[in-house]
């Protein structure tokens, strides 16, 4: 966004002229970032089925789908904010692939 286009948003924000469900994508960088949190959350996904087995077990079976339920929200936002599906390929720093626990 050039400066004159964030400017008029970030006014247009303040004085109530947009609806409160608009946003500035590049919001979602607040923090650690989108990216980075991304990745950080597969890394654990990994971390615990490499330590523990858990969602390989029969323990597993219904956290699977919570773990990737909030991992293709989280691709979800990646895809709004940067225009494109999160893949290593496609990472602006680094990313790794979603893990498949089937």
């Amino acid at each position: 966004m050039t400066t004159f286009k964030a400017l008029l948003f970030r006014f247009l924000k303040r004085i109530n002229a947009l609806p409160e469900h608009i946003i500035d994508a590049r919001s979602l960088d607040d923090g650690r970032g989108l990216e980075k949190q991304l990745d950080e959350y597969r890394e654990l996904l990994e971390a615990i089925e490499k330590e523990t087995g858990f969602f390989s077990s029969e323990l597993g079976v219904f956290s699977i789908n919570h773990a990737e339920g909030l991992d293709d929200y989280l691709s979800y936002l990646y895809e709004l904010r940067f225009g494109k599906n999160p893949t290593p390929e496609t990472a602006i720093n680094y990313l790794r692939h979603k893990p498949s626990f089937k």
